[in-house]
């Protein structure tokens, strides 16, 4: 643990280290499954926040303590110098909630926010559970209001899934590394510049973050072709044995319309079948204006949670 500690009755806030990462996966699958969620949080999905681009963990992490070093509650900020808004996110072990936690904790990260940011203070982002009554009490107090709905949608293969229907003259094949990064990433970029809250990523932060991963895997990211033209991406990862996880699912706006969503996700879940993966899940915006609940609707998926996004509007 850090040495550094702020005293909160007999609970202590320190920095996380590279040794306390399973106590935090522990903690927040623990918060997840008390929310009615998947218990399905891995060390890997956690070390790539901590390893990630604009991130320092001494300074934009935290743990809450118990005199005997068990982990209470654990807070992170993300922020990227100049965007329009940061992103926190925060758990508390269900046995220790109505203690302070949550508040001192995330009053820690905006603070943190606001000195990245300096005179111009970015809007603040926290996703929660969306029938989680204590969060939405502690938010709104705090000054947060909801202004996003997002759903994890998830499918269970209990036989092969339908093979992918590609249009007229298109073809599909894996992503190969040091040839494919710049044209995934220029098709990422263009495919979800229309989406809510869309932050452009400079290449060498995105590469960072989406390809210098553990749980990286080039046999699960498929590039859809239109002859030479790259017309969509599929992003997938095994999250856990049992879990096939979409991290992303992109279509650039000529080829939309055309059924290239809907052969991309066949793609990927026919892979993670391959694999003895037999059940498959992402996240989606609700309100997305593009059609993709509706697409993965039709594709056999279903609303697993709900989650708001809150947003506070700090005073300069």
């Amino acid at each position: 643990m850090s040495e550094y500690s702020a005293p909160l009755g007999d609970i202590a806030v320190c920095a996380p280290q590279r040794a306390d990462l399973s106590a935090v996966v522990d903690l927040i699958n623990a918060a997840s499954l008390a929310e009615g969620g998947a218990p399905d949080m891995t060390p890997a999905l956690v070390l790539a926040d901590w390893e990630g681009p604009n991130f320092d963990l001494a300074a934009d992490a935290w743990l809450a303590l118990d005199a005997r070093g068990s982990v209470l509650g654990y807070e992170t900020l993300f922020y990227t110098p100049g965007a329009a808004y940061a992103e926190i996110d925060g758990y508390v072990h269900p046995a220790h909630k109505g203690r302070g936690i949550g508040t001192r904790l995330l009053r820690l990260a905006e603070a943190r926010a606001r000195a990245l940011a300096g005179a111009a203070p970015p809007a603040l982002h926290a996703n929660i559970e969306a029938t989680n009554q204590a969060a939405q009490a502690l938010f709104a107090a705090e000054g947060y209001r909801p202004v996003r709905h997002f759903w994890r949608m998830e499918i269970l293969f209990e036989q092969p899934p339908a093979a992918p229907a590609w249009p007229a003259g298109m073809a599909v094949r894996a992503f190969v590394p040091g040839r494919d990064e710049r044209v995934t990433h220029a098709a990422i970029q263009e495919a979800f510049q229309d989406h809510w809250g869309f932050q452009p990523t400079p290449f060498d932060e995105w590469r960072q973050a989406q390809i210098g991963r553990a749980d990286f895997d080039p046999a699960l990211w498929f590039l859809a072709f239109d002859r030479e033209e790259l017309a969509g991406v599929v992003l997938g990862f095994a999250r856990t044995d049992e879990l096939g996880w979409v991290r992303n699912l992109g279509v650039r706006r000529p080829w939309r319309g055309r059924g290239v969503g809907m052969a991309l996700l066949r793609q990927a879940f026919g892979a993670f079948y391959a694999r003895g993966i037999r059940m498959a899940g992402l996240g989606v915006d609700a309100q997305n204006l593009s059609g993709a609940t509706r697409l993965y609707e039709r594709a056999g998926m279903r609303v697993a949670e709900r989650y708001d996004t809150l947003e506070k509007v700090p005073s300069a």
